[in-house]
C-alpha cells in the first residue's frame, strides 16, 4: 500500500471517529436546551400552516389551542406507535436516527427512476425537520 493510500485512509477513519464523536455528543450525551421538553412544546404551539398538495397555495393553519395537545410518550397506545412506525419507519428500532440502508433504497430507487421517487429520512429526521425548520 502506498503512503498516500495509508494517509487517505487514517485521515477517513479519523474523520468518520471525529463525525461519530461529535452526532453522539451532540445528540446523546448532551443535545443542548433547544431539545430540552419546555423548548419542544414551544415549537409544537406554534401555528402550522397548512398548504394545498400543490405546496403553495396556504388553505389555513392550525393552533396549539385549537388543535393539539400535548401528549407525553408514556401516554400513547401502544397500537398507535406500532402503527406510526410501520408506516413511516419500519426499521425504526433498529437505527439511532439515520437508516443508511433506508438512505441507499432511495437513492437506487431515484436513480432508477431519473428522479425523486423515494425518500430515506427516518421519523427522527421528520421530527427534526418539523420541530426546527419551521419557515
Amino acid at each position: 500500500m502506498s503512503v498516500g493510500a495509508v494517509v487517505f485512509l487514517v485521515a477517513g477513519l479519523l474523520g468518520a471517529g471525529g463525525t461519530a464523536y461529535s452526532y453522539r455528543k451532540s445528540v446523546w450525551v448532551d443535545p443542548g436546551a433547544h431539545m430540552a421538553p419546555e423548548a419542544i412544546r414551544a415549537v409544537i404551539q406554534q401555528e402550522s400552516p397548512v398548504y394545498h398538495r400543490d405546496g403553495v397555495t396556504r388553505l389555513g393553519v392550525f393552533f396549539d389551542a385549537e388543535h393539539r395537545d400535548y401528549v407525553p410518550f408514556e401516554a400513547l397506545p401502544d397500537a398507535y406507535v406500532a402503527s406510526l412506525v410501520a408506516a413511516e419507519d419500519a426499521r425504526y428500532w433498529r437505527h439511532k436516527g439515520v437508516d443508511a440502508w433506508g438512505i441507499a433504497r432511495a437513492m437506487r430507487d431515484n436513480i432508477l427512476a431519473g428522479g425523486v421517487v423515494a425518500g430515506g429520512s427516518t421519523l427522527t429526521q421528520q421530527t427534526a425537520k418539523n420541530l426546527f425548520y419551521r419557515p
